[in-house]
């Protein structure tokens, strides 16, 4: 290598094969009956996504974790919500990819 010079390689991406993202907490001032929930993603063969959500009344007592079912939500009704993704792949070199997340009432 001469100076000033700059070489550069390349590795392959190596994804864990599971992982999980929690999202900030929604408020409502009213409590709401959650409607839908929309995820704009990729999701290559051999990965998977799980979508679940959480609601509370006073965002310190939670529900447990319900996942969504043909994209309605399950959470009983709350002032507040979460959701959870979570993400598997059996080839540690692709990952499934969220771009957006929605909600609809």
């Amino acid at each position: 290598m001469q100076d000033g010079s700059l070489n550069l390689a390349t590795a392959p991406a190596i994804y864990s094969q599971e992982g999980f993202f929690e999202s900030n907490v929604y408020e409502e001032q009213e409590i709401k009956e959650w409607g839908s929930i929309q995820i704009d993603y990729e999701k290559p063969e051999g990965t998977s996504i799980n979508v679940l959500t959480r609601s509370s009344i006073d965002s310190l007592k939670w529900t447990d974790w319900q996942e969504v079912e043909n994209f309605r939500i399950q959470s009983p009704d709350g002032n507040y919500l979460q959701y959870k993704l979570e993400f598997f792949t059996q080839d540690t070199s692709i990952s499934p990819i969220v771009y957006e997340v929605r909600f609809y009432r």
